[in-house]
């Protein structure tokens, strides 16, 4: 298993704290990267992978809200399937709403999942290390060599 890069685009400072408690305790090689803003992690997203060198961990899936200033998870989304570079990399919406109008958005846009945020730590962290171990450990992205 090689180590990947997972990006979460999250502006709410306590949901990005619980987010890096469930990762930690999952024990993940994975390296988390949070953004406060979908431009953020747009332009880190568009700068790996024009880099694309072996000192970066390839970025093996986007965790993304839907509600955030400026963009939204939904545009932050489909700005992704819009570029040819990006557009490959699974986006899981990982959200507080479960309005239907917010799911039908989500995937009209490109999400690979929509993913509702628990208030149950233990189940938001297996929520986390479920999705993680298998966008990062078992997806196969074009590109990526097996072993």
């Amino acid at each position: 298993m090689n180590k990947r890069a997972i990006i979460a685009v999250e502006d709410d400072p306590g949901d990005q704290t619980l987010l890096r408690m469930a990762f930690d305790q999952c024990n993940f090689i994975h390296e988390l990267r949070v953004f406060n803003t979908g431009e953020e992690a747009l332009r880190h997203l568009e700068a790996a992978a024009l880099a694309n060198s072996v000192e970066t961990a390839p970025v093996a899936l986007v965790l993304v809200d839907f509600n955030m200033p400026g963009l939204k998870g939904d545009e932050v989304i489909a700005l992704m399937r819009a570029n040819q570079r990006l557009r490959a990399i699974p986006a899981v919406m990982l959200s507080g709403s479960a309005r239907e109008s917010d799911i039908t958005m989500a995937y009209e846009k490109g999400a690979n999942a929509y993913l509702r945020k628990s208030l149950d730590f233990e189940e938001f962290t297996d929520v986390i290390r479920e999705t993680v171990t298998f966008w990062a450990d078992y997806n196969l992205l074009p590109g990526s060599s097996v072993n």
